[in-house]
């Protein structure tokens, strides 16, 4: 059995790699600004990123992972009003230390993420909960995500921030919980039987009994008398001194009733009340305990 303790954010880690077709074997990955799109000479520009998981919990349920992207603005070289950033998941691996547009890992273009008009210097968010909870549960397929922006068109080159110092860095939010375990103790089971012979308009009362450390407490009650009796629990601080519960069963001749106690005391016992109109029998009652 598991329970969700409270609710906690964190931010994740990440290696970012900026690659580009003009500089085919070099990546920037210190920049405090990375590019995407084309430039004016035609060339791309991407960016590749992989979340760190580690240091999140094993236990931990992912809750809601936004993707925050801040857009410095397009460089003065763009003609387009309108600028594409679109995220993609990746089909394979790659090294922060040695990728480069030439060996870049295969996009998965059946997985896109996100595809979004954006504008300069405005800030971004986009829901990757599905995605995340995906990189978290199955790690060896963690290849992250690349940010692309519309390469069919020249002069459409876009910055985001990357400075890691910066409030205006790129970010991924995670909202999660851990899971608790709840060892449930064994739970013990004890029952007293009795037979009570009755008279017809008499009181009889069953032995008085000790519940003070049960947890459950339960009478089930047979009336073989050929009238209805009536059964009320009463509860005692000392097995001596008895006061009855407000609740009160009627019992019609031959069959079963359940009795549960109310009131909380150390002793319990049953009053039993047959009427003139009874006859002598036998009644069988049961109290089952859990501790």
């Amino acid at each position: 059995m598991e329970l969700c303790n409270c609710n906690k954010i964190t931010h994740i880690n990440y290696d970012i790699a900026q690659i580009n077709s003009y500089d085919k074997t070099h990546a920037d990955t210190n920049s405090i600004k990375m590019s995407i799109g084309n430039n004016s000479c035609g060339f791309k520009y991407r960016v590749l990123i992989k979340f760190n998981f580690n240091h999140l919990p094993n236990n931990a349920q992912i809750l809601r992972a936004t993707l925050i992207i801040n857009i410095l603005n397009t460089v003065p070289e763009c003609k387009c009003t309108t600028h594409q950033l679109k995220g993609l998941t990746l089909n394979s691996d790659w090294d922060i230390s040695t990728v480069n547009w030439n060996n870049q890992p295969s996009i998965n273009v059946s997985n896109e993420l996100f595809d979004e008009s954006v504008n300069n210097w405005k800030k971004y968010t986009f829901d990757l909960t599905n995605q995340v909870r995906n990189w978290y549960a199955y790690p060896s397929i963690n290849y992250g995500m690349i940010l692309l922006g519309s390469e069919e068109l020249c002069y459409n080159k876009i910055q985001i921030c990357t400075e890691s110092e910066s409030s205006y860095n790129l970010t991924l939010l995670v909202e999660y919980c851990e899971d608790r375990e709840i060892h449930i103790l064994p739970t013990q089971f004890f029952e007293y039987y009795e037979d009570i012979t009755v008279y017809p308009g008499f009181v009889y009362f069953t032995t008085g009994r000790d519940i003070s450390l049960t947890k459950t407490v339960a009478y089930f009650i047979k009336n073989n008398n050929s009238a209805s009796i009536t059964v009320i629990a009463e509860n005692s601080p000392d097995n001596i001194n008895f006061a009855k519960e407000i609740q009160a069963i009627t019992i019609q001749p031959g069959l079963n009733s359940l009795l549960v106690p109310i009131n909380f005391s150390k002793y319990i016992r049953l009053s039993i009340t047959v009427p003139p109109s009874g006859t002598t029998a036998t009644i069988n009652i049961w109290l089952q305990l859990q501790k």
